[in-house]
């Protein structure tokens, strides 16, 4: 089970997010990649960053997050921007972590992405769900328009969600445990195709 007490950005992160009424969620991915580019309405990370921060109340937090593989921050660029927008959250320590963003979304109201994992994710979490642009998440968005980050997330939890994770952890997801089992991922296979 998940303890938030446990959470690597508990101490650094958290207390700056008590300052905003809200907080989002910015999981860029990397551009020039087919599973961003196919599905995106901005042709790179950065487009895509200035877009989402435009739109984002200054009363509310935007945590960026990268991926892994594809920083997108150097010192000066987030000096700058910055000093733009000060409800920008991000932190080098967010590097310090592999795949940071699965620890945040934790203290997000809203997600964005476009074809990111972190989209799965929000199921667990029952957090709101922007996807800029169209992509295998596009059955559990919220909203595909980033004018609506400022918008206050449905009271109610759609219940249609909790059965899609329902089915995704029955009938979906593959456990390590069972992959490294020997024949397991023969035998799945076959159940699959008959």
């Amino acid at each position: 089970f998940y303890d938030s007490l446990k959470n690597p950005f508990r101490g650094s992160t958290k207390p700056i997010l008590d300052d905003y009424a809200r907080v989002a969620l910015l999981a860029l991915q990397f551009s020039d990649f087919y599973a961003y580019d196919a599905h995106a309405r901005y042709r790179s990370q950065y487009d895509w960053l200035i877009a989402t921060l435009e739109n984002t109340p200054p009363d509310m937090a935007l945590i960026v997050t990268e991926h892994p593989d594809h920083p997108l921050f150097d010192d000066s660029t987030f000096a700058f921007l910055r000093r733009r927008y000060p409800n920008l959250v991000w932190m080098p320590k967010f590097r310090e972590v592999h795949a940071a963003t699965q620890f945040l979304v934790e203290y997000a109201d809203t997600v964005i992405t476009v074809s990111s994992s972190i989209g799965w994710q929000c199921l667990l979490w029952k957090k709101r769900l922007i996807v800029c642009g169209n992509s295998h998440l596009d059955v559990i968005a919220d909203s595909h328009d980033l004018t609506d980050i400022g918008r206050m997330p449905d009271a109610v939890w759609p219940q249609y969600k909790d059965n899609l994770l329902a089915w995704l952890i029955s009938h979906y997801y593959i456990t390590m445990e069972q992959f490294e089992k020997p024949g397991w991922l023969v035998e799945y296979l076959q159940r699959m195709m008959t």
